[in-house]
């Protein structure tokens, strides 16, 4: 149980496998405290739900940035020329 020390730095530990049980442990006391708390529950479930249209938004916006990022540029280039 000395992994789990507050002062515990997970990026000096010498193995990947190490970094892993760490990364486990924190999850189960997530988890733990979430099935705990039944508001929190439903809001952790509606945060996940909500990551696929999040995501569809943001490829948009990208894509959006994308194209007048390079209209943009080359806006630019033929005026300097």
């Amino acid at each position: 149980m000395s992994l789990l020390k507050k002062n515990c730095n997970v990026y000096e530990l010498k193995t990947c496998s190490e970094r892993a049980i760490i990364n486990e442990m924190w999850l189960c006391i997530y988890v733990r405290v979430i099935s705990r708390a039944p508001g929190l529950k439903i809001v952790v479930e509606t945060l996940i739900s909500s990551l696929k249209p999040i995501g569809n938004i943001v490829l948009i916006a990208a894509t959006f940035f994308i194209i007048f990022g390079i209209l943009g540029v080359q806006v630019n280039i033929s005026e300097r020329q």
